[in-house]
């Protein structure tokens, strides 16, 4: 009785991300390339409750959106997409709640762009990608708005670099991949702009690592594809060691 339908989509929704400075959330689609918006205005219990809250923020020539990510001190919106590999950008001070608002950022040499994070701290975005198992960077000064602004951090030997997240507290940036089932780490301090600077946290069982988040005390969670597992690193861990610190949840 908690769970009911907010919308349902002509297409697979892939990607959510929250602009909490304007109170709007945003969802990437599958087999349509549309970014959907709804307004959640601060106290509402019944923000983005039906499909009439959503609006089309802009309709993509691209197929899929598959990652979704805020500039949150520059205010930018980023979304990941498929097949083109392209990085869109959108100003939030626009409202991006039309296409001309939406510009592309950079054309990735990938097919797919599957993750997108911010690192905070040392204003830097984090694009992973597939074809080579890319990751790619971007100082936010330079405005991430053209192909120059993006360099190679990681040109990994996976295939795919599923998921990317900052744990902030931490100073590291980990990178979920297929086909290996690899978590990558980077310490931030080291500009994580060169193979050297990464390296491997777990070589996990699984091929594929979908998703990875942090939660609020430190403890950090990696999502599998085939088999459905769920691995964990404890907060007190400085996980520096390969794979020793890692169990399955």
């Amino acid at each position: 009785g908690d769970f009911t339908t907010a919308l349902t989509a002509p297409q697979a929704i892939w990607s959510f991300v929250i602009d909490t400075a304007n109170g709007v959330l945003y969802a990437g689609s599958g087999a349509g390339g549309i970014i959907y918006r709804c307004s959640m205005p601060a106290g509402s219990t019944t923000a983005c409750s039906s499909a009439a809250n959503f609006t089309t923020a802009t309709d993509t020539p691209q197929s899929y959106i598959y990652s979704l990510t805020i500039d949150t001190t520059n205010g930018v919106l980023y979304a990941g997409t498929n097949p083109g590999g392209l990085i869109y950008r959108c100003v939030l001070s626009t409202a991006c709640d039309s296409v001309g608002d939406f510009t592309t950022a950079t054309n990735t040499p990938a097919t797919t762009i599957f993750s997108l994070t911010v690192d905070p701290v040392n204003q830097v975005l984090y694009a992973g990608g597939d074809g080579t198992g890319i990751i790619y960077r971007c100082l936010l000064s330079t405005g991430c708005d053209s192909a120059t602004d993006f360099l190679t951090a990681y040109d990994s030997p996976e295939t795919i670099i599923y998921s990317l997240t900052v744990d902030t507290a931490k100073g590291i940036l980990y990178a979920g991949t297929g086909s290996g089932g690899i978590i990558y780490r980077c310490v931030l301090s080291t500009q994580c702009d060169a193979a050297g600077d990464f390296t491997t946290a777990y070589d996990t069982p699984a091929t594929s690592l979908y998703e990875l988040v942090i939660d609020g005390v430190g403890n950090i969670f990696a999502g599998s594809g085939a088999g459905g597992i769920i691995y964990r690193v404890s907060a007190e861990s400085t996980l520096t060691a390969r794979g020793t610190c890692w169990g399955t949840s």
